[in-house]
Parts: C-alpha cells; sequence; structure tokens
C-alpha cells in the first residue's frame, strides 16, 4: 500500500471509551442475545486543529471545511468537497450553504450565519428539502439537530453572550441514486427574530468547526405570542444542487471472505467503503467462540502500518447470537463507522482489535492496534454485491466452521 501521511493526531478515545462503559450497561440486556454499542469518537485535538486554522470570523460563502482539511494534510479529503456558495438573508442577516460533500447515501453541507452586531437574536433553520423532501439528518458523533420544524424544535443563540455567527457540519442521510441526477432542488429556510431575553444555551460536545449554541423544547410561535421575541426578516435558499460530475470512490465487497483466526471462523457478510465511512457484517463460530468475543471487545480499523484510517466522526453497530445451519452457536456483527478517509493508493484495510492508552496524567496517546491479529481486507467492487445483499451466515448452503 502507499503510504500517506495521517494528518490528524492521535484519538482522544480514553473518555470516549468510559462513556462506552456506561452506554453499555444501559442499553445491553441480555449478552447472550444481544450485544449493542454505540460508540462517539470525541476528537478535541483534531477539532482544535481545524478550528485553529480558520480561526477567523466567519462569513458567508466561505471555504473552512476544504480549507481546514487541506492544512490538515487531507488534500484527497479536501478536494472532495464543493464550493455551493448558496447564500440568502436580508436586513444584516446572512445564511448560507457554503460547501458540500456527497458520496453515496451521506451528504454533508457547512452551513454559515450570520446576525446584526450588537443585538441578541434567535434563529431557526427548517430542516432542508431535497427536491421537496425534508432530508433525514444522521447525527455524526455528539451532535443535535437544531431545526424549529423538528419534533423537539431547536433554535439558535446569536449575539450578547454569544458570537454573531458561526459555521457547522450538517450531516444528512441520502438516496444515494440522487447523486447521478443533475436537476437536484435543495431548499432551506431561516427565520431571524430578535430578543431582549438572555437565554441559555446548550452547545454541541465534540462538533466540528464552531456550531452554535442552541434551546431545546420551544417554538417560534410560542415566544413571539408571549412577547419574547420579533420576527425581523426571513430568507429562502431555492438552488439547483449538481453533484453528478464530482468524482466518487466506492468499494462494495473485499476479495476475502472468510478468516481462520484463533480457534474461530470470520465469514464477510457485507462490506461497503467510501471516503465518508465504513460499513461492516461479519459473522463469528467455532469452538472457540465465547473466548474471541471477549478478547476483541473493541476493534477500529488501521492501514498496515497502524495507523488510523482517517478522521473519526462516529461509529454505532450492534451483534446478537445467531445459529448456523447445522445449529451450532455463532455471532453475527453489524457495524457502521462514520470518518472521513483518504482512499488514494488504498490497497488494504485492517480490522484489528485496538486499546486507548493514557499517560500517568491521564492524556490521551495514540491507539495502538494489535496488528498480529488484524483481519487483512482487500476492498474491491462486485457487481453482485451491488445487485443485493450478500448472503448471510444462514443463507449459505455451507457451514461455516
Amino acid at each position: 500500500m502507499k503510504r500517506w501521511d495521517d494528518p490528524f493526531p492521535g484519538t482522544p478515545e480514553g473518555f470516549h471509551l468510559r462513556v462506552e462503559a456506561t452506554l453499555r450497561q444501559l442499553e445491553e440486556h441480555d449478552m447472550d442475545k444481544k450485544r449493542v454499542f454505540n460508540k462517539t469518537v470525541v476528537l478535541a485535538a483534531v477539532i482544535a486543529a481545524l478550528i485553529a486554522v480558520t480561526a477567523v470570523a466567519a462569513v458567508v460563502g466561505n471555504t473552512r471545511l476544504k480549507d481546514a482539511l487541506t492544512a490538515n494534510g487531507a488534500v484527497e479529503v479536501a478536494g472532495l468537497v464543493a464550493e455551493a456558495h448558496l447564500t440568502g438573508g436580508a436586513e444584516g442577516f446572512r445564511f448560507s450553504v457554503d460547501e458540500i460533500i456527497w458520496e453515496d447515501d451521506d451528504l454533508y453541507m457547512t452551513c454559515s450565519v450570520a446576525v446584526p452586531e450588537g443585538g441578541k437574536y434567535l434563529v431557526g433553520l427548517y430542516t432542508p428539502t431535497l427536491n421537496g423532501e425534508k432530508l433525514a439528518y444522521d447525527a455524526k458523533g455528539w451532535t443535535s439537530p437544531k431545526f424549529c420544524d423538528q419534533e423537539t424544535p431547536a433554535l439558535l443563540l446569536y449575539g450578547g453572550a454569544y458570537p454573531d455567527h458561526s459555521t457547522e457540519l450538517l450531516t444528512f442521510a441520502v438516496d444515494p441514486a440522487l447523486r447521478e441526477r443533475r436537476d437536484n432542488q435543495l431548499r432551506f429556510k431561516a427565520v431571524l427574530l430578535e430578543t431582549d431575553e438572555a437565554f441559555a444555551g446548550t452547545e454541541d460536545f465534540g462538533g466540528l468547526l464552531d456550531p452554535p449554541a442552541f434551546i431545546s423544547d420551544v417554538s417560534i410561535d410560542a415566544l413571539v405570542a408571549d412577547g419574547r421575541a420579533a420576527v425581523v426578516t426571513e430568507s429562502d435558499i431555492d438552488a439547483a444542487l449538481d453533484t453528478s460530475l464530482l468524482p466518487q470512490t466506492v468499494y462494495n465487497d473485499v476479495k476475502e471472505h472468510d478468516f481462520y483466526v484463533e480457534g474461530v471462523r470470520i465469514h464477510i457478510d457485507g462490506f461497503r467503503l467510501t471516503h465518508t465511512g465504513v460499513e461492516f457484517k461479519y459473522t463469528v463460530s467455532g469452538d472457540r467462540l465465547d473466548d474471541y468475543l471477549d478478547q476483541t471487545e473493541h476493534m477500529g480499523f488501521c492501514t498496515p502500518d497502524g495507523r488510523s484510517i482517517g478522521l473519526m466522526l462516529g461509529a454505532n453497530g450492534g451483534g446478537g447470537r445467531t445459529a448456523l445451519p447445522d445449529g451450532s452457536p455463532a455471532f453475527s456483527i453489524d457495524l457502521s463507522a462514520s470518518a472521513l478517509i483518504p482512499l488514494n493508493g488504498l490497497t488494504q484495510v485492517l480490522y484489528a482489535p485496538v486499546d486507548y492508552p493514557e499517560d500517568d496524567q491521564g492524556r490521551q496517546l495514540p491507539p495502538v492496534y494489535h496488528m498480529d491479529r488484524a483481519l487483512v481486507l482487500t476492498p474491491t467492487w462486485s457487481d453482485e454485491a451491488e445487485a443485493g445483499p450478500s448472503p448471510s451466515a444462514k443463507e449459505e448452503g455451507e457451514p461455516l466452521c
């Protein structure tokens, strides 16, 4: 594999693992039947680096995400960023969709808001629509949806104790077939309200760039009716979204589907890799099934030289006990990792047990991957895999072990 310089510092996973242990206690009911996990990777060092290289006043039409990725060495991923510069607003109120990454079923866009100086304001963002349908917000990491028309409405805070501008990364799940169209129509509406009240806001923990503070479970209509805020102006972005000519890399399969490790057989049921993440399904079976599961509680993707494959935004998945056609026990695992991944020259991805050490002061050290116990996956493209899901352990004619 051609080596690429890792543009991202070590991931601060120690804190994440402590949180994950708590989540696991809340989410797991019967480990013999089901294992559920939700990993959120908090990259404080990375976030600081991203903000540092773009620490200028946010204005609409910026290229902060592209500039930050480029400055941190992720030139390939930065090259996927399309400069949209879709701008709306009036009377000193400006908001815009600045940049877009759309690969496979991931649509990421940066959104900037700027309000007039010297006042206190609330901004309501309505869930953007694509071709008339609301986009499905797909949170990455510890970020929250901040739309005023969701089930629990949220309003953004500006001025007073808060900055008068913001830029954040919004992430959505979309039908990948839409990416091939040249007539996609994006509509994004915002409303500006002025207030005299000093609201106490909530902030994302770990959001990229500088997402705004917000208040939840309060509606525009209620605030206006109570006299706590007044509508100043509204604005719409209504523009064509053509990304059909942007390059895209998708691997939907691996060359080898069966691995024999430590007395178990690991069968790869599904695999998908893009610049924006990895989806992975596999089934473990064999005489040492339980021992293997206990010893591989924490797994991660890395390169053959032991580096993380990219900027991890978060991961989630689950697993449960199943049975092979002959009745022997097995364990099926399904996981998804969201990341910004350089793929040029990538010929192998390793899936390995990983530790997240800390020094004596509790500072995070780089992750340590156990390369001698890794599965070496060779990404490829398969027309058969794209036509339908890979056969599961129960559907295959031959036993897995």
